[in-house]
């Protein structure tokens, strides 16, 4: 699968000009962001349908499109960090070598035998790893916060040894 990189500022304003219903000004910026990494020696100019393309497809990934878009096979990504080609598991048996989409599929028909949780936690990596394509800020967060003054002391005990 092919993609651009943009920068999270071209990315913002391209969201920006779909919600506000102006496409040719995103497909524009599109273009633009083609242009400056054409300088850099990246990827060649877009033409107008490619950058169309692409913009209709970020447009239908993000729930920015009309209901009932489609996405034409030949659009690239739009993403803002870097992409996820592979990712291996192991479900128990062997390595599993997916992409994202691959991942999900996996994870949902091998629900039976992996259980609920193991399910859900496959499907929130491949959404981290989305959110990283994104270029959104990723944080770690305990779910479950020590409220217990005796324990925080233990740990502060064990930070300190």
């Amino acid at each position: 699968m092919q993609f651009i990189r943009v920068t999270s500022e071209a990315r913002q304003q391209i969201i920006e000009c779909l919600r506000g219903g102006q496409k040719i000004a995103a497909i524009k910026i599109l273009k633009e962001e083609a242009r400056r990494i054409q300088g850099t020696g990246g990827e060649p100019r877009w033409s107008l349908r490619e950058a169309k393309l692409a913009v209709e497809r970020f447009a239908v990934e993000r729930g920015l499109a009309k209901p009932g878009s489609t996405v034409d096979p030949e659009a690239v990504r739009i993403v803002t960090g870097p992409q996820v080609k592979q990712i291996v598991f192991n479900f128990g048996a062997d390595d599993i070598t997916v992409d994202l989409e691959g991942m999900q599929m996996t994870a949902l028909t091998e629900m039976q035998n992996i259980g609920l949780d193991a399910c859900k936690e496959i499907l929130d990596v491949v959404d981290i790893f989305r959110a990283i394509e994104d270029g959104k800020e990723i944080k770690i967060v305990d779910p479950f916060p020590v409220n217990d003054p005796d324990l925080e002391e233990f740990g502060r005990g064990i930070a300190d040894a």
